[in-house]
């Protein structure tokens, strides 16, 4: 007697050719912004920077990037050239990075950091729409394919950062250029088209409206001082590490170790702390994470203390994003949160983030890690604007959906 063959199990979505496809570029596309945010101020410091340059560039980046992020994704959609415009990216960048091997003045070598950021300005927003628009079309989970992102962010900072220890710092500008050289056939295959459908726009009204809401105005102070702290960290924490003796290679781990925890968080335990908190307990939890993190980061720890601190970014981070995007959810109609969340976190946010890095540059050379007070101040003030928020919002809808 003879039984009918099992039918076979229907390949993961995730595993075909477009799932593969768009994994592996998001995996690469990070490779270069992995090296680029912890390492990029140690070259520049390596280079002859002081503390306070390296501070002020980093700043400016940031300030770059707050234009460039809006006006990049909406040249692209002008033209209906997504994948052309990330070619020109990702060529335009690694010619920029190579010049800086030849720069010999530090205007020449701000000027070449200020475009060189733009690149990582404009890339991030297309590849995302180009992602989405891929899982759509093919059935996979976007999120599974921007896992990907995660590991290659991780990978380099470990990666670049053993090689720094035994190359020096330029090991860290030449993977950067290959990382974005290597993107650039991705690129040009993305599955995700050159062509994605445009979202609908919400109406005048509808946006004056919403930024006449005090608990928006709250809400989009809240995640700016919150994720600004940050700045502090990103301009100088590299800097401020290898200053008191920590290797390239524990510098790397290190950062490593803060998007890990961060990611585990994310996939583990993200919707478990928004059912039991809320979304803007969430960003409270992550006030008074950073209040601890960065204060504690004002001592110098060392050895075991400096990984648990580093662990907090899990909460000074993605607890704040995931509050952030739980609110939305609640509270913003879908055809505004695209513009809500520009405001909050593109502009406000990276506005933040570059006067905590000027700040934080100008104050080091007479307070050396002292600077994390600044960070320190902005999570206490994002914390408590999150606390004035949760008495007036009712969980509610913000404006009729």
């Amino acid at each position: 007697m003879t039984h009918p063959a099992a039918p076979a199990r229907a390949r993961p979505a995730i595993l075909s050719a477009a799932g593969l496809l768009t994994s592996g570029y998001f995996g690469v596309m990070f490779l270069s912004y992995g090296t680029f945010l912890p390492f990029w101020p140690v070259w520049l410091e390596d280079w002859g920077l002081s503390p306070a340059e390296v501070g002020s560039f980093m700043a400016a980046s940031v300030a770059a990037r707050v234009i460039a992020g809006v006006v990049i994704p909406m040249i692209a959609d002008w033209l209906d050239q997504r994948r052309l415009t990330l070619v020109a990216l990702y060529l335009g960048g690694a010619t920029l990075f190579a010049a800086c091997l030849f720069v010999s003045s530090p205007e020449t070598l701000f000027v070449v950091t200020i475009l060189a950021a733009i690149v990582f300005a404009g890339t991030s927003p297309i590849s995302e729409i180009l992602g989405v628009a891929a899982a759509r079309e093919h059935g996979f989970a976007y999120a599974h394919a921007r896992a990907m992102g995660s590991i290659g962010f991780l990978g380099s900072n470990l990666l670049v950062g053993l090689l720094m220890a035994h190359f020096g710092s330029d090991a860290a500008l030449w993977w950067i250029v290959g990382s974005l050289v290597a993107a650039v056939p991705l690129a040009l295959r993305h599955p995700g088209g050159g062509r994605v459908g445009r979202a609908n726009r919400a109406g005048i009204a509808e946006v004056r409206a919403l930024l006449g809401s005090r608990a928006y105005w709250l809400l989009a102070g809240s995640v700016a001082l919150l994720q600004g702290s940050h700045g502090v960290f990103y301009a100088l924490g590299s800097v401020h590490w290898r200053d008191i003796g920590i290797g390239d290679a524990t510098i790397g781990a290190l950062w490593a170790w803060g998007v890990a925890v961060e990611t585990l968080l994310m996939i583990f335990a993200g919707p478990w702390l928004i059912r039991r908190l809320g979304p803007v307990g969430a960003m409270i939890l992550s006030g008074a994470a950073g209040v601890l993190r960065w204060g504690v980061m004002m001592a110098d720890p060392m050895g075991p203390a400096l990984w648990l601190v580093q662990g907090l970014h899990a909460l000074t981070f993605a607890a704040s994003h995931l509050g952030l995007m739980a609110f939305f959810q609640f509270s913003i109609p879908h055809r505004l949160a695209a513009s809500a969340q520009g405001f909050a976190v593109q502009f406000l946010g990276n506005v933040v983030m570059a006067g905590s890095m000027a700040l934080a540059g100008w104050a080091y050379p007479s307070l050396g890690g002292g600077v994390y007070a600044i960070a320190a101040v902005l999570a206490g003030l994002g914390g408590l604007c999150a606390l004035v928020l949760r008495s007036l919002w009712d969980r509610g809808p913000l404006l009729p959906a």
